[in-house]
């Protein structure tokens, strides 16, 4: 019996279906991504979607439209449970339009770990705790000529949440260089902040960043890190050490 999770995603902004790649991205999941609510619904007659995730508003129908087609007796998505990421100013004029009780409104600024978690239990499948670890790591992060040491958390194999008050852009690449607790060997790669930590709701403050580039076999030690799998072989071990950026004349 196949026990693969079809999920159907009209996410249009890049770092909100980042914050859900942790759990899109399992070996049980598929997802289809599609860029308008035409085009999913399109899909959607011929799939059957265990899960819709969808931002509204929607580019280009009303979200009664989309919801009364795609609940359709009709259709076999019908009676999929169906997640609206929307910011806190729709949620009021949103839930005023919908009448179903398998449509659940989440804020879009919520944290990845929220996300998922909804995902996952409208899914009925278990939140994989292996994937996302609470650790204290040393992080050294560049921008431009500043170099500072963070500590980091909820490091999986896609990202990571670093510490820190002094934030990069959304959407910005920062270089870094991080060890894994108990492998004292650098890995220096590139990251990309997909998300600020929003005062007040949450107790740390910092930016949430996804692995852009990393150096061959990093991703590895990653998932074997995470996945409780991390050998370290003696002859690879390598002394770590922060460079310090050069003395201004």
């Amino acid at each position: 019996m196949d026990s693969t999770k079809k999920i159907l995603a009209i996410i249009t902004q890049d770092p909100v279906f980042e914050k859900m790649e942790p759990i899109f991205k399992r070996a049980s999941m598929e997802v289809t991504r599609a860029t308008n609510g035409t085009r999913s619904l399109i899909l959607a007659t011929n799939v059957r979607y265990d899960l819709v995730v969808a931002e509204y508003p929607l580019p280009d129908l009303s979200i009664v439209d989309f919801l009364g087609i795609l609940q359709s007796p009709t259709l076999a998505n019908s009676h999929s449970p169906v997640v609206l990421l929307t910011k806190e100013d729709h949620a009021e004029d949103l839930g005023a339009q919908i009448d179903s009780d398998r449509v659940e409104v989440l804020p879009i600024s919520a944290s990845a770990e929220a996300l998922q978690r909804h995902v996952a239990a409208s899914l009925g499948v278990a939140q994989r705790k292996s994937s996302r670890l609470l650790v204290q790591m040393q992080l050294a992060v560049e921008t431009g000529n500043l170099l500072r040491a963070c500590q980091t958390s909820n490091v999986s194999e896609s990202g990571m949440l670093i510490h820190t008050s002094r934030r990069a852009p959304v959407g910005s690449e920062v270089e870094v260089t991080f060890h894994l607790p108990g492998d004292p060997r650098p890995i220096d790669g590139v990251v990309k902040v997909v998300r600020h930590t929003t005062p007040g709701t949450e107790t740390t403050q910092g930016m949430g960043v996804t692995f852009v580039r990393l150096p061959e076999g990093a991703r590895e030690r990653l998932r074997d890190y995470v996945q409780g799998r991390m050998v370290i072989q003696e002859e690879e071990v390598l002394p770590f050490s922060f460079e310090q950026p050069p003395a201004a004349p």
